[in-house]
């Protein structure tokens, strides 16, 4: 580097020693040579202000190399199409002797152009001669790409380098631009549309997903970094990753950049730093015999005095009108230095915290002191955080003398507030496009006015984090009411109230026909009407956001956003949000109304083509009159016959049923008691023979030949078989009540497993083994059923007749198969009941059996009444007819049977978990 003799005039005077006079040379040598920011110093004595210094950032910046640089005019990178305005304001500033700062459009040597923000600064000498120039450059050209993108909105995504995709929460992609999709080696983005984000990684880049990022992003809400992506052609390529979380759990939006080439150019452009730092070991080997030779000649010294005080006149500006902080600090952490124009917007001054500790600049990172060790201990470090209200990137390199020994650290902190805010920027834009997006595929999608609506308002509520959205629809009379609401849990709904506000007609109703937006941000200092004040004011309103909906020229209602908690500022992008829902909604409105008018007309259509099919028909009819009405008077005649047939059979099974209960119930009540007082026998029969053990002969004959051991026994037995004929009779009794409907139930919440269970009990006796088959598994899966509402009585009605039906057909089933058992193999008779909660507020009851099953026809007509596939005696065909009036008539459900011949049968109940009437 040409200026390794730089020194300050300031640090010769405070330090005598050579070995300061050299650390201080380092400091600003590695200061100049850290910084990513372009600095040029131009002669201002000579003419055209030939360029005489600029440092290693300046070259990568142009493309030129420094003999190329060095002797050339500043204006050499300008172009034709360079702002002549900024140009100007360059010359006024240097006649003025004032700096200056513009942003002009310049060429790299390759023809490239790009935008630099430069910052001129004037030198001058102890007798305030201008001297020099320093200009720091720093390129823009992403910022102003940037504020192109936005303007661009979303024809921008499509349009971009960049990929962008966008995947719900289960990975899917839901949005890709071409960019993305030839990124990742596809022809287009449809190709990719549909599939998992995962499939462009390979398994241990998915590890680092799984591993590092996706926890981070899950943290934070976003996440940046670079990756190792996976082309289709299975080649891979380095990309720089951008990934946020959308809003209300919508997704991920990605951006993916190929930095292959930068990564090609970062290895190229350490090498030269290699080179450069080579170069400048030799030239402080060269500074080491200058200094060694001023401590042996006077003459010399003085003369290399005069030429530090020369340099620092010229370094100082410098480091001073960087937009940055320089910094360094001793082995104990207190600062040694800080300079740079960066302190300005911290309210500092350069050398104001000399000697105190670090911890006084970085009062928000109390991680200062830890990084600062890590420095000091040979690391170099980089990290971002905030100095007072600004962003700060920075970097800490160790500081060492000649042999090695390290000093302190030296730093360097560049303010990117305006980096970080533009990119919070882009964020919201990206997330308001990709709402509006989203609602407008809705409305394309959707014809249900009143489901895109209320989704409209309720994401817009969330999206800008107020307490009240509404839609106001305008009357004739320009009263109102709002028809659409969301609303916070600290604001009171007023969705269907009707509003009239008496200023409105007056006063605002043109301004909003013409377009206009009202944002309020406190309604007591607005300039709005005294009246208008009190109706929002009613409704708990402090700051509200207006946006038209017109239909043409017509205004068909308001889109309101309402911040009740106090006064709220609103944004430009919240504005500009509104304004563009604004018109999907009215697109929606109009779309529904072109839709209602179709339907009306697709209506009257019909009944016209209705009407003439009918005249038609008319037609045909009276060329047909006379054999109608003979066909008619049969038909009549049939449906008679049937009607008091069908009448005549209801009164017979009632009057049956009624007649047969009577005695049953005679018979049923009196079991119970006989039961008791035989037990009562029983008892004193066993008291007697345990206090008189030695009875008569002729008791003891007695009992012997009656066999009282057996009758004792027995006589439960025989009681029980009785109370079980009984059941039966009184279940076939209620089966013909039912089916000629004189009896009914009371709706109750009752707990269906138990009304499952009691039925099995009941038919224990026919679960049992006997000697002709051997008898019948039960496998109960009970679900977690709540209380259900229904008509307990019917629905065990329903089990018993299912579960007899079951049990018939494995009886049936088991002569067979104990014929043959000796020869082949047959399953154990199994019944299966299962419960569940179904997602629709329903509970489903599956019956199975591993039965013979039933042919298709007979499964068809299972429901009809008096059908019955059993010899006579054994059924009367009203069991399932019943059922099936119950679990569908009755309770609102549904009742199937699924079978296959040789495989069983199952009968699924479902039944809603509250019945209406209930």
């Amino acid at each position: 580097m040409k200026n390794t003799k730089l020194a300050t005039r300031k640090t010769c005077q405070r330090f005598l020693s050579s070995q300061t006079v050299e650390m201080t040379l380092q400091l600003y040598e590695r200061a100049i040579a850290a910084t990513s920011t372009s600095i040029v110093i131009a002669d201002a004595l000579l003419p055209d202000f030939p360029i005489i210094y600029c440092n290693a950032a300046f070259v990568q910046l142009t493309g030129y190399s420094l003999d190329e640089i060095l002797g050339q005019s500043c204006l050499f990178l300008q172009g034709r199409d360079t702002d002549l305005s900024g140009l100007a304001q360059i010359q006024q500033a240097l006649q003025a002797k004032r700096e200056c700062r513009v942003v002009l459009k310049n060429y790299r040597k390759d023809g490239g152009a790009f935008w630099n923000e430069l910052t001129i600064s004037p030198v001058r000498d102890v007798r305030d001669r201008i001297t020099h120039f320093i200009c720091v450059q720093v390129d823009v050209t992403e910022q102003q790409k940037a504020k192109k993108r936005m303007q661009a909105q979303s024809a921008a995504m499509n349009a971009s380098a960049d990929g962008m995709a966008i995947f719900d929460s289960t990975g899917e992609f839901i949005y890709i631009n071409e960019a993305y999709a030839q990124m990742n080696g596809y022809d287009s983005a449809r190709d990719l549309m549909g599939k998992n984000w995962q499939l462009l990684y390979d398994r241990a880049e998915l590890r680092i997903f799984e591993q590092y990022i996706l926890p981070a992003l899950e943290k934070r809400g976003r996440w940046r970094g670079e990756a190792v992506g996976l082309r289709q052609d299975g080649s891979k390529y380095r990309q720089e990753l951008s990934l946020s979380e959308i809003e209300a759990g919508m997704g991920i939006v990605c951006v993916v950049r190929d930095i292959s080439d930068r990564k090609q150019a970062e290895v190229a452009l350490q090498q030269v730093n290699e080179s450069l730092e080579r170069r400048i070991a030799v030239d402080r080997a060269q500074l080491r015999q200058v200094i060694d030779k001023l401590h042996r000649e006077t003459l010399e010294r003085q003369q290399a005095q005069a030429i530090l005080r020369e340099s620092e006149a010229l370094l100082r500006p410098v480091v001073t009108n960087l937009p940055i902080i320089l910094f360094a600090t001793d082995k104990e952490g207190k600062i040694a230095l800080l300079e740079g124009k960066g302190l300005e917007p911290l309210n500092l001054k350069p050398g104001e915290l000399i000697g105190r500790s670090i911890l006084e600049l970085y009062l928000q990172e109390p991680d200062i002191l830890s990084r600062i060790s890590h420095v000091l201990a040979g690391e170099e470090t980089a990290w971002v955080c905030e100095i007072g209200n600004l962003v700060y990137e920075n970097r800490a390199t160790p500081l060492k003398n000649q042999s090695g020994e390290i000093l302190g650290c030296i730093g360097m902190a560049m303010d990117i507030t305006y980096h970080v805010k533009l990119e919070e920027a882009l964020r919201q834009q990206a997330d308001r496009e990709l709402l509006v997006g989203a609602i407008a595929q809705r409305i394309r999608k959707s014809l249900n006015l009143e489901e895109v609506l209320n989704t409209t308002v309720q994401e817009v509520r969330q999206f800008l984090q107020t307490d009240r959205v509404v839609l106001y629809r305008f009357e004739s009379d320009w009263s109102g009411v709002v028809v659409v609401e969301s609303v916070g849990e600290n604001c009171e709904p007023i969705l269907g109230i009707p509003i009239e506000d008496p200023c409105f007609k007056e006063k605002y109703v043109r301004q909003y026909q013409q377009g206009r937006i009202r944002a309020i941000a406190d309604i007591y200092t607005s300039d709005i009407a005294q009246c208008h004040i009190d109706l929002l004011a009613r409704f708990e309103v402090q700051a509200n956001l207006v946006v038209p909906i017109l239909q043409g020229e017509n205004l068909w209602g308001l889109l309101i956003a309402h911040h009740c908690s106090g006064p709220r500022e609103w944004q430009e992008t919240e504005v500009t949000l509104l304004a563009q829902l604004s018109v999907q909604i009215a697109i929606s409105i109009q779309q529904s109304e072109l839709y209602q008018k179709l339907q009306t007309e697709l209506v009257d259509r019909l009944q016209a083509e209705a009407a003439l099919r009918q005249r038609e028909e008319l037609l045909c009819q009276k060329a047909c009159e006379l054999e109608q009405t003979l066909n008619e008077l049969q038909k009549t005649q049939f449906q008679l016959i049937q009607s008091e047939k069908m009448s005549s059979l209801g009164q017979l099974v009632a009057g049956v049923a009624h007649e047969i209960n009577n005695p049953v119930n005679f018979i049923y009540g009196n079991i119970e008691p006989a039961r008791n007082y035989i037990q009562d026998l029983l008892d004193i029969i066993d008291l007697y023979e345990q206090h008189c053990r030695q009875p008569s002969a002729e008791i003891e004959e007695k009992a012997e030949q009656i066999d009282l051991e057996f009758i004792k026994q027995d006589l439960p037995k025989l009681l029980e078989s009785m109370r079980v004929g009984a059941d039966r009779i009184r279940e076939i009794v209620r089966s013909l009540r039912y089916f000629s409907r004189t009896d009914e139930a009371e709706v109750k919440a009752v707990n269906i497993h138990e009304g499952i269970d009691s039925t099995l009990m009941i038919l224990q006796n026919r679960l049992k083994p006997n000697a002709n088959y051997s008898g019948i598994s039960i496998l109960q899966e009970y679900g977690n059923l709540p209380n259900v509402v229904c008509y307990p009585g019917q629905i065990n009605q329903v089990f018993m007749n299912i579960l007899s039906n079951a049990i018939d057909a494995l009886q049936e089933s088991s002569r067979y198969s104990v014929a043959d058992s000796q020869e082949n193999s047959h399953p154990t008779p199994t019944i299966r009941i299962r419960t569940e909660v179904l997602h629709n507020n329903r509970i489903a009851i599956r019956i199975a059996d591993n039965g013979p099953g039933m042919p298709e026809a007979v499964r068809q007509r299972l429901f009809d009444p008096f059908f019955t596939t059993k010899p006579v005696g054994k059924g009367t065909g009203l069991g399932l007819s019943i059922s099936y009036q119950i679990v569908v008539e009755r309770h609102g459900g549904k009742l199937h049977c699924f079978s296959q011949l040789g495989k069983g049968t199952e009968f699924a109940i479902e039944i809603p978990l509250h019945q209406n009437g209930g």
